[in-house]
């Protein structure tokens, strides 16, 4: 059984957003060349390169599958003794399953589902069959911020 999904968490941004990243970002970067902090200017763009470089390479459509010992998710291969268990994100307005969590014992991963609701719901069934659901799962400060800004 497999189904797809994004190889991590896809944001929905909307214009506001992508005006006030822009903003932010030109601003930075005239305080920079008024403080004559030329370096200051040109990491700002090499920043901006890899922030884009990482948004373009993990949101891909790949894979999710349930194999007999392990759990294959585009490239990734998770054995079922190194799962903890996973827990699924619902989207709050359309109360859709959004995003499904991969707990490890050392990390967790985020990928958001993108697939039709029978087969999200034929997948889940047999993903419960080989590892548990938690209830909650614990983020990072960090984690929690960028998933706030969208990053």
């Amino acid at each position: 059984m497999n189904i797809k999904v994004y190889n991590s968490e896809k944001f929905e941004r909307n214009t506001r957003w992508y005006i006030i990243f822009s903003v932010l970002f030109a601003s930075i970067f005239i305080l920079s060349l008024l403080n004559k902090n030329f370096v200051g200017a040109v990491l700002l763009f090499f920043l901006l390169g890899a922030y884009f470089y990482y948004s373009v390479t993990n949101n891909q459509l790949v894979d999710m599958k349930i194999d007999k010992s392990t759990l294959v998710i585009g490239e990734k291969v998770y054995p079922w003794s190194s799962i903890n268990g996973y827990a699924i994100e619902i989207n709050p307005k359309t109360q859709l399953i959004k995003n499904i969590v991969i707990i490890t014992r050392n990390s967790h991963s985020i990928y958001t589902l993108h697939d039709d609701k029978e087969k999200i719901r034929d997948f889940i069934i047999e993903l419960d069959k080989e590892i548990s659901m938690v209830d909650q799962y614990s983020q990072t400060f960090l984690e929690k911020m960028a998933r706030r800004f969208k990053l």
